[in-house]
């Protein structure tokens, strides 16, 4: 919900601003709840009342926004879909074992997609073989933090053997 308005914030300066200023104050109460210690209680009390007043004003300025913006419009679409979908953009708000973003899982999908995309050779058993391992193996490093690129020209270009006897 917040790219667009950080992509073309030159559009329109101002508002875009103020969105993505309260998309900030967003993290930054999930940074020192964080820090402070994240139990039910200090969560609900920080979501339930900070949060979701800033998620208040994020709506608000989304349904001014639109007002400003025709829908086939970057910055009027991402108004339409943040009011659209403002109860399933704010259900964290109400859970606390909800995690308040989903920044991982989204990078640890797209590289599936991409895979998936470009590989020719899934159709077959054999193909799907070794896409099934190519993934388990780029989305083993990516979950753990390893650059896959390095992981795999390395173990490619080592000895099969030194592979083998020392697969970490």
């Amino acid at each position: 919900a917040r790219r667009p308005f950080a992509l073309y914030e030159s559009d329109d300066p101002i508002d875009a601003d103020l969105v993505l200023s309260c998309f900030g104050t967003l993290s930054l109460h999930e940074r020192r709840l964080t820090r402070v210690g994240r139990n039910r209680a200090n969560v609900e009390a920080v979501r339930g009342v900070d949060s979701a007043s800033v998620w208040q004003e994020i709506k608000e300025l989304a349904e001014e926004m639109q007002e400003k913006w025709s829908s086939s419009t970057p910055l009027g679409a991402a108004c339409r879909y943040i009011i659209k979908h403002f109860k399933k953009l704010t259900a964290y708000l109400t859970d606390p074992m909800l995690d308040w973003t989903n920044n991982l899982s989204e990078r640890l999908l797209r590289p599936e997609k991409l895979i998936e995309k470009n590989s020719l050779f899934r159709q077959t058993l054999e193909g799907r073989t070794v896409l099934d391992i190519l993934r388990t193996v780029i989305q083993t490093a990516s979950a753990s933090g390893v650059c896959v690129h390095d992981y795999l020209v390395s173990v490619l270009m080592a000895d099969p053997d030194s592979v083998e006897a020392n697969p970490h």
